[in-house]
């Protein structure tokens, strides 16, 4: 089962299948509660919508959501899901294989569905460049649209990790505060 219930910061015990594998799970925690997709089956579960440009897919499958994204200069590959308004919280476990030189990966959350380029209003992490060690956290709120904290900052990952391990990136938005 999976309780819809819990309040923010409230432990999530983990789920296990029945051959004993960790079952997953997109977690999305609002003031109207909590929403999770365990990326079971082999589809985006029906609140996902899925952006495919030329040479990239998105596959599901082992309660995993992979976005393969191809070698076609400026082609997007996106999913997304609608939420409401603060407090927010997101919670990913990501790991990005390779990364290509003028390639963008962004993941948080947004004001344009289809292009986070585009995005005026965001609390994001974003992966550029080349360099697996480093990572951006970018904020521009609706109160500030000439701002863009973080977009040109590169920060090292601790303890030596790499984009290319399966590591947990988590923003919050108590509808004052972004913390990554």
């Amino acid at each position: 089962l999976y309780l819809d219930d819990l309040a923010l910061n409230d432990p999530a015990s983990l789920r296990v299948d029945n051959a004993g594998n960790l079952v997953v799970r997109g977690a999305v925690l609002t003031d109207e509660g909590s929403s999770y997709d365990p990326f079971a089956g082999v589809a985006l579960g029906a609140d996902w919508t899925k952006v495919e440009g030329t040479g990239t897919s998105v596959v599901v499958a082992n309660s995993k959501a992979t976005l393969t994204l191809g070698t076609t200069a400026g082609s997007e590959c996106i999913i997304y899901r609608e939420t409401d308004f603060a407090p927010l919280s997101f919670t990913f476990t990501l790991l990005v294989s390779q990364r290509i030189a003028n390639q963008d990966i962004y993941f948080g959350y947004g004001d344009d569905p289809t292009t986070p380029a585009n995005d005026t209003m965001f609390a994001r992490f974003h992966m550029t460049g080349t360099d697996n060690t480093k990572i951006r956290c970018e904020v521009q709120s609706s109160a500030d649209t000439g701002g863009n904290e973080g977009t040109a900052t590169d920060i090292l990952l601790p303890n030596g990790y790499t984009t290319a391990q399966n590591l947990q990136y988590k923003i919050d938005n108590d509808g004052k505060h972004i913390t990554f």
